[in-house]
C-alpha cells in the first residue's frame, strides 16, 4: 500500500499538463516531420503519431518503414507508436515480428508490446513469443509474460511448449500463475517439472499448480513429496491448501509445521489449515493468531503472507481487529503498514476499530487511505477524517480529504473544513479539496462561490479541477457552465486518457447547458481509449435530453 503527494493521485482523475503538444498537430504535418529533422525531432513527431491512436491509420506506412531505421531509438519509438494505433495497425505486424529478434533490447520490447497492441492473431504471434520467454532481457519477457496472459485458453499448446523448453519454463510458469483455472491444461506438463532439479523452477510450477486449484489435484502426490523439500514446503503447503484435498496424514504434517521456528513456514501452514476447516472457529482463530504475529516479523515476505492471509480468511472483527489493534503499536511502520492492510481486508466492519487506529500517529495516513478504499460505508468515520484535515503531516492531511471525497454525499458535514482548504489557496491541499468537495457532490453547495473563485485562477490544474468539481456540485447554474464548459473542453485534447474521460463525464453533468462542447465530445468518440469514447456517447446523449 503506498501513498503519493503527487497530483495524479488525487483518486488518479487528472494529471493537467500543457495543451500545445505534438499530439495536436495534424497527422499530414506529423508524418512531414518524422523523415527530416535532429533524431529528438523526429522522436517527437514519431510519439505524436502514435498519441493520436487509431486517428493516425494513414500513418502505419510510413512507420512501418521506420522499423528498419539504423537509429534504434527511431525503431523503438515507431513500434511503440503502431502499437498506439492498434488494431489498424495490423499491416505492420510482418515487419514487428521481425524486429523481435532485434539486437537492441529496447526495441525488442516496444516490438512486443507494439504486438499486443495491434492483435494480429495468436496463429502469428503465439510461436515468436515462446521464443521470447527464452530471450535474455528480464523487461522483454515480462511483456512476452502478459501478452500470453492476455491470450487465456488460448495460449495452451504454445505454453505446454514452452514449459518443456529447459529455458523458457520458469517464465511459462509465471504465464500460468497469471491465467488461472483456465491453464488447467498444463497441469501435467507442471508436474514434471515440480521435480526439476532447479529449485526456482520447482517452486513456480508447484505455484501455478495453486493459481490452477482444484484441477491440479491430480498432482496431489508429488506436492505431497515436495513437503520434505525445504526449499519449496512452504509453497508445496499454499498449493495443497488451494487444491483442497489432503490426506489426514499429511495435514498432520501441516500442524506440525503451523508451530515451526520458520515464520513463513508457520504462517502459510496455520494460513492451510484453517482454509481446510474454515467451519472451524478455534482452527481459524488460532490461525489468525499465527499471522498477526507474523506481521511483527523482521522479514518483509512474512509480512505480506501474513496480512494476505488474513485478508483471505476474514475470520470476522471479533476474531481478528483485537489482535491487530495490539499490532498497530508497534512502531515499526513495515508492521503498521502490514497491519492495516489486514484490517482492510475485513471491510466496512472494521470502520469503528479505523477509527480507533487514528490514535496511532504513524498509521493515520494509511488509515485514512483504507477509509476511502471502503467508501460510503464508512461515513461513521466522517468527523474523525475532518480531524485529519489540519494534522501536521501533510500525506495524512491528503489521504483525510481524499477519503472523505470517496465517501460522498456522506460526508457532507466536511464541507466547511474543505472549503476553509481550498480558500486557502495552499498547494496540493487545494486539489485534495476540489476532488473531495465534486464528489459530495450537491451536499457541498455551500463551497460553490469558493468553487466559482477558484474556476478562475492562473493555476490551470486548479481551474480544471474547480470546473470538475462544479460540474458535480450544481450542473443546473448557466453562469458557471460558461465558464466550466471550455475548460472541460480543452481537458478532453489532453494526452492523458483519464483527463480526456472526466472532462468527458462532466461536460455530461451539466446537460443541455455544455451544448458548445458538442463538436468536441463527437470527435472524442473516435478517441483512441475505449473509456473516452463512451464517456463522450454518454455526455452526447446527456445533452440531447
Amino acid at each position: 500500500m503506498k501513498h503519493c503527494m503527487v497530483l495524479s493521485a488525487v483518486a488518479g482523475l487528472f494529471v493537467w499538463a500543457g495543451i500545445a503538444s505534438a499530439a495536436e498537430r495534424d497527422t499530414p504535418a506529423l508524418l512531414k516531420a518524422i523523415d527530416s529533422g535532429t533524431a529528438a525531432q523526429r522522436i517527437e513527431a514519431i510519439d505524436g503519431l502514435g498519441r493520436q491512436g487509431a486517428k493516425a491509420a494513414a500513418a502505419v506506412g510510413p512507420l512501418a518503414k521506420l522499423l528498419a531505421d539504423d537509429s534504434p531509438a527511431i525503431r523503438a519509438h515507431a513500434a511503440k507508436a503502431l502499437g498506439e494505433i492498434g488494431s489498424p495497425a495490423r499491416a505492420a505486424a510482418a515487419p514487428l515480428m521481425r524486429l523481435v529478434g532485434d539486437t537492441d533490447a529496447a526495441v525488442r520490447r516496444e516490438a512486443v508490446h507494439a504486438l499486443r497492441g495491434i492483435r494480429p492473431g495468436p496463429k502469428v504471434t503465439l510461436p515468436l513469443l515462446v521464443k521470447l520467454l527464452r530471450d535474455k532481457d528480464l523487461a522483454v519477457r515480462v511483456r512476452t509474460m502478459d501478452a500470453l496472459a492476455e491470450l487465456g485458453e488460448e495460449a495452451g499448446d504454445a505454453l505446454a511448449k514452452a514449459l518443456a523448453d529447459e529455458e523458457a519454463a520458469y517464465w511459462a510458469c509465471l504465464v500460468v500463475e497469471e491465467i488461472g483455472p483456465k491453464a488447467k491444461a498444463a497441469v501435467p506438463a507442471l508436474a514434471k517439472l515440480v521435480e526439476s532439479p532447479k529449485p526456482d523452477v520447482r517452486r513456480e510450477a508447484i505455484m501455478a499448480l495453486a493459481a490452477i486449484g482444484p484441477d491440479s489435484a491430480p498432482c496431489c502426490e508429488c506436492l505431497v513429496k515436495a513437503l520434505d523439500d525445504p526449499l519449496v514446503r512452504v509453497a508445496a503447503t499454499y498449493a495443497l491448501a488451494k487444491i483442497g484435498k489432503v490426506p489426514a496424514d499429511v495435514e498432520a504434517k501441516i500442524r506440525v509445521n503451523a508451530k515451526a521456528e520458520d515464520p513463513m513456514l508457520k504462517v502459510v501452514s496455520a494460513w492451510a489449515l484453517a482454509k481446510l476447516h474454515a467451519a472451524d472457529k478455534d482452527v481459524v482463530r488460532d490461525a489468525a493468531v499465527a499471522m498477526v504475529q507474523g506481521l511483527t516479523s523482521s522479514q518483509e515476505a512474512v509480512r505480506a503472507a501474513a496480512a494476505q492471509g488474513l485478508s483471505d480468511l476474514r475470520p470476522g472483527p471479533d476474531v481478528v481487529v483485537p489482535l491487530l489493534e495490539s499490532a498497530l503499536k508497534d512502531a515499526k511502520p513495515e508492521v503498521v503498514e502490514s497491519a492495516l492492510d489486514a484490517i482492510a481486508g475485513v471491510g466496512p466492519r472494521a470502520v469503528p476499530s479505523l477509527i480507533r487506529a487514528l490514535k496511532h500517529e504513524k498509521a493515520r495516513a494509511g488509515v485514512a487511505y483504507i477509509l476511502g478504499k471502503i467508501g460510503p460505508e464508512a461515513a461513521e468515520a466522517v468527523e474523525a477524517l475532518v480531524g485529519l484535515l489540519d494534522d501536521p503531516n501533510p500525506e495524512t492531511r491528503h489521504e483525510a480529504a481524499i477519503a472523505l471525497g470517496k465517501i460522498g454525499p456522506g460526508a457532507m458535514h466536511a464541507v466547511p473544513e474543505l472549503t476553509k482548504i481550498l480558500e486557502s489557496g495552499q498547494v496540493p491541499g487545494v486539489y485534495s479539496a476540489c476532488f473531495a468537495l465534486g464528489k459530495i457532490g450537491g451536499s457541498a453547495a455551500a463551497a460553490k462561490p469558493a468553487l466559482v473563485k477558484a474556476m478562475g485562477s492562473k493555476d490551470e490544474t486548479l481551474a480544471m479541477f474547480a470546473a470538475w468539481a462544479l460540474a458535480y456540485v450544481d450542473p443546473s447554474d448557466a453562469a458557471v457552465a460558461k465558464k466550466a464548459v471550455p475548460l472541460l473542453v480543452a481537458g478532453l485534447k489532453e494526452a492523458e486518457a483519464r483527463i480526456r474521460e472526466q472532462a468527458a463525464l462532466a461536460l455530461g453533468c451539466f446537460g443541455a447547458l455544455a451544448k458548445p462542447a458538442v463538436p468536441a465530445l463527437k470527435k472524442a468518440q473516435s478517441d483512441a481509449d475505449e473509456p473516452v469514447r463512451a464517456a463522450a456517447a454518454a455526455a452526447l446523449k446527456k445533452i440531447g435530453r
